[in-house]
Parts: structure tokens; C-alpha cells; sequence
């Protein structure tokens, strides 16, 4: 069976599929889920510190007051993808560096097309863009 089919599966079993059910689903050794996880508790508890380092970091925000005015509201921090790591740089220092703005570009674009992938299929989601880029 494909994961998708046992995910619908355990979806039917259950009335719902969270997080929650898929891992209670995986624990026994003969579940079809049980080698997709980390059953080691040390390598999983550093792993969830990691999660909730970078939780940390997206949880920090600024404001800018833009030159015409406009207020906005930011993370304080951009995540940007170098061959060796993935660090976080101040979105000040991004913003005026030109090789990191060009950086960041390229993983906005990256989350994009992957956003317009996940989400073209729903016909007012062009809509919900367009109306965003013209307000």
C-alpha cells in the first residue's frame, strides 16, 4: 500500500489524521509508518530542540517604517541556504547586502513555486494572489 493510501486508511480508522494519530499509529514495531521516525529518544529529543530553536528564532520580530511611511512588521531574522548550512542573518544586514538579497530571493522563489505547486489545483488561489500583489 502507498503511504497516501495508508494515510487515507488510518484517516477512515480514526474520523481524523494529526500528527498525534500518525505517530500513535507508528509506535508498534509491525506498523507500516514504525522505520519512517527516530525511536531513539536522544537522537529524537536533540532533534526536537532543533525544532524548537528554529521556532525561537521565527518567533523574534521587528518593525520598519518603510521611507513613505508605512509601518511594517517582520521577522527579525531570514533564513538563508548556504552550500555547507542553512543560518539565520539579520534581516537588516539582508537587506543591505546585495549577494544575501540575492540569496534570499532565490529561496523565496523556491518557496513559492513550491506554495503554487500545493496550491494551483484550487481555482480562487490565483485570485487570492493576484489580489495580494495589487493592494
Amino acid at each position: 500500500m502507498t503511504l497516501r493510501g495508508y494515510l487515507i486508511e488510518l484517516r477512515n480508522r480514526e474520523g481524523y489524521l494529526t500528527p498525534q494519530v500518525i505517530v500513535d499509529d507508528a509506535r508498534p514495531a509491525d506498523s507500516q509508518l514504525h522505520d519512517r521516525f527516530e525511536w531513539d529518544d536522544a537522537v529524537a529529543a536533540e532533534q526536537y530542540r532543533l525544532s524548537q530553536a528554529r521556532e525561537l528564532v521565527r518567533s523574534v520580530r521587528i518593525t520598519f517604517v518603510e521611507p513613505s511611511g508605512t509601518i511594517e512588521r517582520t521577522r527579525a531574522f531570514v533564513s538563508i541556504e548556504r552550500a555547507e548550512r542553512t543560518e539565520y542573518i539579520p534581516v537588516e544586514e539582508v537587506r543591505s547586502d546585495p549577494a544575501l538579497t540575492a540569496l534570499a530571493l532565490r529561496d523565496a522563489e523556491r518557496e513559492w513555486r513550491a506554495l503554487f505547486a500545493r496550491f494551483k489545483h484550487l481555482e480562487s488561489f490565483l485570485d487570492l494572489v493576484r489580489k495580494d500583489v495589487a493592494a
